[in-house]
């Protein structure tokens, strides 16, 4: 893979993103002292939720649909196929953490966060939130028990290979994969070269 430099997406300051960073990390303690410590394990347990939401959102090509447009959750579920009723209310669920708006007509678009579910954009993140949803990355963490009692690998147990022979066998998921990695590389990469000099180098490659 080659990293196109000019599309990479610009980051703050190795120094400022520390002490961003570490503010968050202070306004996350006092969040964490605040609220009922039921209330922050029910947060934390139900994350799979919101991820699933997302996951599916963006394989539906749902960001793709409102680029063109805001549109009603009925108007969306017409051209996707979908049931309108059920749409709205993840697409509300999606509101609450900025990756969509509404507006008082009903109507959804893109949030600037929302942009990035796009897979067409510089920085998508596309690629990866379609394959975290995938079977060969929620099953494995579904048979955590198995690698707590034995140390052993729940992918293994889970579908019968190592993660890597599983992808090598199955070319959808290796590509799925591949995609995920690239953008991840993207965006890592443009923190990378915000901290270092790599003037002096005309190739650099990451193996």
């Amino acid at each position: 893979m080659t990293i196109d430099v000019k599309a990479l997406p610009t980051l703050p300051a190795p120094w400022f993103a520390r002490w961003v960073m570490s503010l968050n990390r202070g306004l996350a303690v006092l969040r964490r002292s605040l609220l009922p410590p039921q209330l922050y394990l029910f947060e934390l347990g139900t994350g799979l939720w919101t991820a699933q939401c997302l996951h599916t959102i963006a394989r539906l090509g749902i960001a793709e649909r409102l680029a063109r447009g805001p549109a009603t959750a009925e108007e969306l579920a017409v051209d996707l196929d979908l049931h309108a009723a059920s749409l709205y209310r993840v697409l509300r669920l999606l509101c609450g953490y900025g990756i969509f708006v509404e507006d008082s007509a009903r109507r959804f678009r893109l949030s600037r966060i929302g942009e990035k579910l796009r897979p067409d954009v510089p920085g998508s993140a596309h690629a990866m939130l379609v394959y975290n949803g995938k079977k060969w990355q929620t099953e494995p963490y579904a048979e955590l028990e198995f690698t707590l009692r034995t140390g052993r690998p729940s992918f293994e147990h889970a579908f019968g290979a190592s993660f890597f022979d599983y992808i090598a066998a199955h070319p959808n998921a290796a590509s799925m994969f591949d995609h995920a990695m690239m953008s991840v590389t993207q965006l890592h990469a443009s923190a990378v070269l915000g901290a270092y000099d790599f003037g002096t180098f005309r190739d650099l490659a990451d193996v």
